[in-house]
């Protein structure tokens, strides 16, 4: 990525993203992200550019990174956390900066939270990504089906500890399967199965899951859809599948880190974040559906409407905890 000396500009934005407004930025932006180096390339260099604002970026899965601005306490060494959904990220809720961007009133009003910690900036469905070849004869439309002993050794899942989308679908998993309570015995039981099927194999990122998969290493895997929508065009003989049972529909989110040293950047990043242009070249880039009202979802995905959605599962730092703690148990006992 492209990286300049500190710089002090000051641009007209005629048309370009929040109307005609004048904007002065100067000085660094540190981002803790999650996310891939396509998706970064979609949004980073086109900000630094209108902007002038030279950003670093520190890489890592969701919960290393929340437990590092943890860490950090009062004295954060980041500006942004990019990256991981609400539920995932709402265990840091006490180090994030409340904002409430003016570009707030653009999305829809279900995402319009008033505490201003957490901003939904894409809205993604996980879901099976199935390799067409190997997966030839085999049912594949839900969590039970997961259990056909042709499959063990062949499902590809993330560590839930290390990956956002790995921990979201380990509660798409509990909340179908308990029926609404992640701790019932049923769930816990089916969790037992499910890592018994995965053979002793578990991936250390969310990228490496559909791409085991999209390689033939792996029948199935458990992932979300923009995943599997950029393998499909890149000519991967996969598809999606979203669960029966019940899909889980995430928000990724953005925080600005409390007491953060460049925290007039970071909130102009977050309105970058929000704006037509970015949103609307992200959904093209990207195939996300957006937060905001005004841009459409990419025609290559079904509507939310047509999934057995069951939204956000908010799940307390407490509960996660648990919930981590007996998925290892059962995965490395």
């Amino acid at each position: 990525m492209k990286k300049r000396s500190r710089i002090i500009t000051c641009l007209t934005m005629v048309g370009l993203l929040f109307g005609s407004i004048s904007v002065c930025a100067e000085g660094n932006l540190v981002i803790y992200t999650a996310r891939s180096d396509s998706e970064i390339e979609l949004v980073v260099p086109a900000f630094e550019e209108a902007y002038g604002v030279e950003v670093e970026l520190v890489t890592g899965g969701i919960g290393e990174l929340i437990k590092r601005v943890e860490a950090e306490g009062n004295s954060p060494q980041g500006d942004i956390l990019l990256g991981g959904t609400y539920t995932s990220n709402l265990s840091g809720s006490n180090y994030y900066e409340s904002y409430i961007s003016p570009e707030m009133e653009n999305l829809a009003e279900e995402y319009r939270r008033e505490d201003g910690l957490l901003t939904t900036t894409s809205i993604i469905a996980v879901c099976m990504i199935v390799n067409d070849n190997l997966a030839e004869g085999i049912k594949l439309e839900g969590w039970e089906d997961l259990l056909n002993p042709e499959l063990k050794g062949k499902i590809a899942f993330a560590d839930p500890a290390a990956s956002s989308n790995a921990y979201n679908l380990l509660v798409n998993m509990l909340y179908d399967m308990g029926e609404g309570d992640v701790f019932s015995d049923a769930t816990w039981e089916y969790v037992g199965k499910f890592v018994d099927q995965l053979d002793g194999k578990i991936l250390s990122s969310s990228s490496a899951t559909p791409r085991g998969v999209a390689d033939g290493e792996y029948t199935v895997g458990l992932t979300h859809e923009v995943y599997v929508a950029n393998y499909i065009a890149e000519g991967a003989p996969v598809h999606a599948q979203y669960f029966s049972e019940g899909t889980y529909v995430a928000e990724d989110v953005v925080a600005i880190i409390k007491n953060c040293e460049n925290m007039d950047n970071a909130k102009l990043f977050v309105d970058y974040l929000l704006s037509y242009d970015c949103q609307n070249n992200y959904m093209i880039g990207n195939s996300t559906r957006p937060s905001r009202t005004d841009v459409a979802s990419p025609e290559t995905l079904p509507d939310v409407e047509e999934l057995n959605s069951i939204g956000e599962y908010a799940v307390s730092s407490e509960d996660k905890a648990q919930i981590l703690d007996r998925f290892n148990e059962l995965m490395y006992q």
